[in-house]
């Protein structure tokens, strides 16, 4: 269960109102309406209540009844669902909207959230649920999936900025990728994929790529606005 599934139940318990509980979680009521409403049916979290609904309605499983869901809305596949609903709800991007709902729900990252989903819903590891997301969404391969939220990546302008700001600091420095993964302890897989947009790193990585490449620290503030 998320830290924020825990605060909710415990401003409950405290007789919060609605409006107090979003005061102080930052969240929409409709949200909160959520989660009391699988606290109240005895369920551990929304996923386990998801799946307990699929069963009811005479589905193998919860993936069947998302299938269902998006087939009988009018849309292929579940990823194209996603898409419609992430640009209804204001978001560019379904990657940024998985950002979104992972703050939303007391998660400090959207990686730290997939692995409690992962763990969650009963997948070994987090390659498993990677492959269950590709299933999910309609695609081909788990690899046609990785090289669309890559694509996803490369669109942020906080990837576009750091890339480019990687770039410029290692030719002023006269230095290459190599000495970056080697200066920061990390592989140079890692640092290709930071200079292509394709990945951002967590803020102590960042930080420490910052300090190695001799950037001023308010730059790094404004990168991360």
């Amino acid at each position: 269960m998320s830290e924020m599934f825990d605060k909710i139940r415990i401003l409950s318990k405290k007789g919060l109102s609605l409006e107090e509980i979003a005061e102080k979680t930052d969240l929409t009521i409709f949200t909160i309406k959520r989660y009391n409403l699988v606290l109240k049916r005895g369920f551990e979290s929304y996923y386990k209540y998801q799946k307990h609904l699929a069963k009811e309605r005479g589905f193998k499983s919860y993936y069947e009844y998302e299938v269902h869901l998006a087939k009988e809305r009018g849309f292929k596949s579940v990823n194209e669902y996603e898409v419609h609903l992430a640009k209804k709800k204001g978001f560019k991007s379904v990657n940024e909207y998985q950002k979104h709902l992972a703050k939303e729900r007391g998660f400090k990252s959207l990686h730290e959230y997939q692995k409690h989903l992962a763990k969650e819903r009963g997948f070994k590891s987090d390659y498993e649920y990677q492959k269950h997301l590709a299933k999910r969404g309609g695609w081909k391969s788990l690899n046609d999936y990785r090289n669309y939220h890559e694509k996803e990546h490369q669109k942020q302008p906080r990837n576009k900025r750091f890339s480019k700001m990687i770039y410029n600091a290692l030719e002023k420095l006269e230095k290459n990728q190599a000495w970056l993964a080697h200066e920061a302890n990390l592989s140079r897989e890692s640092i290709s994929l930071y200079v292509q947009g394709k990945s951002f790193p967590i803020y102590i990585r960042l930080k420490k790529i910052f300090s190695i490449l001799r950037l001023p620290y308010k730059t790094l503030e404004d990168l991360l606005k």
